[in-house]
């Protein structure tokens, strides 16, 4: 996506959301102002489904879900847990949807944007910090992890596998779902094969309208 925004006379094209920097996936952009608006009103009103792939230490239940409702806020530059009252609500659903001796992948629903959310979510709330995370698990053996299989040691294995949106025909008015998913990058496959970690199988590119 880079490479097309550099190009000569390419459309002009508008965030709608973020990805922190070493998380791959799906990213909603609009090709105009008022659009992007209209999507991060959506966003706002808890219209935009986001559903995350995350590969993390330890060994969770398969089929164990839940609901991770812990504030951040903003301290000394550092996006921190806080106690209700003291910050942001941060909102996750999880589920874990694939489990082998060393690792867990994750299904993590995020139901609130906050910066770094998923990644805080999951180190110190679940404790089970994702592959990769240096800076939140430190003391997690990532470096092992990826070398095993590789991978540079810049690789965090949070991959954002589906968009969900409403939009509107220019013509008819009608509102459509528009349902859109990426497939995880090789990097992400090939350590999941290598654990016997089971991707589910909307892990193909697909965009569906209802």
């Amino acid at each position: 996506m880079t490479g097309t925004w550099a190009r000569p006379h390419s459309p002009q094209l508008y965030t709608v959301h973020r990805l922190d920097k070493s998380t791959t996936g799906a990213l909603l952009l609009a090709k105009s102002r008022p659009i992007a608006s209209r999507l991060s009103a959506q966003l706002a009103n808890h219209d935009v489904d986001r559903s995350y792939l995350a590969v993390v230490h330890g060994q969770l239940k398969v089929g164990f879900e839940g609901h991770v409702d812990a504030p951040l806020r903003l301290d000394h530059d550092r996006v921190r847990l806080c106690p209700e009252g003291q910050g942001v609500d941060a909102l996750t659903r999880w589920q874990c949807i694939a489990a082998s001796r060393l690792f867990s992948l994750l299904r993590l629903e995020p139901e609130t944007g906050r910066k770094h959310q998923l990644r805080i979510h999951c180190a110190q709330v679940l404790q089970a910090p994702i592959v990769g995370d240096f800076k939140l698990a430190p003391k997690a053996p990532h470096a092992a992890a990826l070398v095993e299989l590789g991978l540079s040691l810049d690789h965090v294995l949070l991959h954002s596998h589906q968009l969900s949106f409403f939009a509107w025909d220019k013509d008819t008015g009608k509102r459509s779902r528009i349902t859109a998913t990426c497939p995880p990058p090789p990097a992400f496959e090939r350590f999941c094969r290598a654990h016997k970690l089971a991707l589910p199988s909307t892990a193909t590119a697909t965009a569906t309208s209802t």
